[in-house]
Order: structure tokens, then sequence, then C-alpha cells
């Protein structure tokens, strides 16, 4: 496997904290349902509304490797992790139906609705084990990118979600024939209990990176 992982820090120290609830279970099964009444209640509006965001810039990923000059210019943490997992557009095809059908999330520890149509204004819900017992993380789909080589879309987070950014998650084919897998992350704390808790959910980012490319690599199985 060719695997390649970078980070960064931007400047800057001004950084808020909400101090509004989170979504927080004692089992899986309850924050899945839970996260079931998250996504109803999402799905019931009408109109879109930056304001459902928890962060000013909607977009902040959409360059090809995830990182943005606006994430530079503040105290973002940014990630990104690539490595090929297939060969050949058969290869590259069935990743696209994996990203469509969330197949990089069902790590056990973290998981999305693999129902959850991956369109632009879609609500999604991660519910994960992590900082503590089980969270109900809303987010929704910010943009969707498709061409013959590329298939891409990004989610942001939403207010109740622990953090504050975006998350990109693309495929491509390289014309070396090689299929490429990336998950690159914009993100910062949100809560005061991910502020409290920060070295141990960069370990749980860095985590779910290395997970995600697994869970791709099985897919095209």
């Amino acid at each position: 496997r060719k695997y390649m992982a970078s980070g960064m820090l931007g400047g800057g120290n001004h950084v808020s904290f909400s101090l509004t609830s989170i979504h927080v279970r004692l089992s899986k099964k309850s924050a899945r349902q839970h996260a079931s009444s998250l996504l109803l209640e999402k799905r019931k509006r009408t109109s879109f509304s930056q304001s459902d965001f928890n962060y000013p810039l909607p977009g902040i990923t959409v360059s090809s490797d995830g990182n943005s000059s606006n994430a530079s210019s503040t105290s973002w943490k940014s990630d990104s992790t690539s490595a090929v997992i297939g060969s050949g557009r058969s290869d590259f095809e069935k990743a696209t139906a994996a990203l469509q059908k969330w197949k990089m999330f069902q790590l056990g520890w973290a998981e999305v609705d693999p129902e959850t149509p991956v369109k632009i204004h879609e609500p999604v819900v991660v519910v994960a084990r992590a900082v503590v017992p089980w969270t109900c993380n809303p987010l929704e789909i910010v943009y969707v990118h498709k061409t013959k080589r590329e298939f891409a879309f990004a989610h942001g987070t939403c207010h109740g979600h622990l953090l504050r950014g975006e998350e990109r998650f693309a495929v491509r084919l390289d014309d070396n024939g090689d299929v490429v897998y990336t998950v690159s992350a914009v993100s910062q704390p949100a809560h005061i209990a991910s502020k409290l808790t920060y070295p141990v959910v960069r370990l749980l980012q860095k985590r779910f990176a290395e997970d995600s490319v697994k869970a791709m690599e099985r897919a095209l199985m």
C-alpha cells in the first residue's frame, strides 16, 4: 500500500467554544435511535440556511488536497491522508460506490447510516464512541464533485457537533491506473469537552483516517 499523511496547524489563537448541549448517549443502540431522530428533524426543513453550520467557511476543503488558504490564516488543524486502494476503472467505480454507501465510515466505533444520500444539503449524523460514551454529531453535505476520474464530497459540522470544520472524502483514477482514496479534514474544537480532551480527539482523528483507508480497501475486495 502506498500511504501518505500530512498535517498542518494554522496560525492565530482566537478560538471560541460553545457551551450548548451536545448529543450524548450511553449505548450504541440509543445513539443510533437519537441519530435517526436528528435526521428526521433536519429533513423536515423546507429551506437551507448557512446558520445550520457552526463554522463560517463552508467549502473550505474544496481544493483537491483538502487544505485551504482560509484554514491557514486562522487556528485550524488541517489533515490529509491518501492511499492507493486499487487499480483500473473497475476499482474506481467500486470505490465511488463505496463512498456513496459510506463504507469508509462503517468502523464499529464510528458509523453513518449507509442509506444517507450523498447530495448537497443532505443532513448527516456521525455516531461515534470517543471521549464520552457515544455521541451523535450532526453535519451537512456541503458539495459533491464528480468527473470521469474523480468523485469527492465534503460534509460540514453543524450546531451540536463536538468540533467545528469540514471533512472531505475523495477517490480518483490516476493516469497510471492507481485508484487513490483521500480523506482530508479542517477542524478545531467547538465545545469545551473537545477542548479539554483535544489530545485524545487528535489521536481519534488519526485513527479514523487509518481505519477509513482499511475500510475502503475491504470494500474493493
